[in-house]
């Protein structure tokens, strides 16, 4: 587990090894496809070949796979996991913004809180993240199947560059007619 700030090359952790050692394959799974896409670029601009997998092309391989959650916990995606460690190709499975795992619920993306059965398939496991607070750490663990006793790597993900300001806007009649809000009631 790499708990580091945004921007601090947590995606390096996963592309770097890619790289180095040709011929295996990198799952990520990743929340969101627009992540999906922004990492599927650098990876264009570093010469790692990557794609993005689909059951209409469950054969599609390279060295980076992006899934979806949804996607991941499928039975057409096991099987496309099972064929990569039987033909010894699986390099690791990577989780970005793996503290999303605890964002699912029975009505929202249930699929995120299963994520962790893919720590018990017998590959290199990297949880990424710069949003998991030490509070969460036990519920964490227990839902990646991660053993407690685990220690994860942190570094601090506190920006000296962001400021954050909260300042109140008085509206009057006029102004919220013109924005489509209407008359304050």
């Amino acid at each position: 587990i790499a708990i580091m700030g945004t921007g601090c090359g947590k995606s390096v952790l996963f592309m770097l090894p890619a790289i180095l050692a040709p011929g295996g394959v990198t799952i990520v799974v990743t929340p969101l496809v627009s992540l999906q896409g922004n990492m599927q670029e650098r990876c264009d601009k570093a010469r790692i070949t990557s794609v993005k997998w689909t059951s209409q092309n469950p054969h599609a391989t390279a060295s980076i796979v992006f899934v979806t959650p949804e996607s991941a916990m499928t039975k057409g995606f096991a099987d496309f996991i099972t064929r990569k460690q039987e033909m010894h190709q699986l390099d690791r499975i990577v989780f970005d913004e793996g503290h999303t795992i605890l964002d699912g619920t029975p009505q929202f993306r249930p699929k995120l809180r299963q994520l962790g059965e893919l720590t018990l398939r017998g590959a290199q496991v990297v949880y990424l993240t710069a949003t998991l607070p030490p509070r969460d750490e036990d519920e964490f663990y227990q839902l990646t199947h991660i053993p407690r006793d685990h220690k994860p790597i942190r570094d601090r993900t506190t920006r000296p560059n962001v400021r954050y300001q909260v300042q109140t806007v008085e509206v009057g009649v006029e102004e919220e007619d013109v924005l489509g809000w209407g008359p304050k009631e």
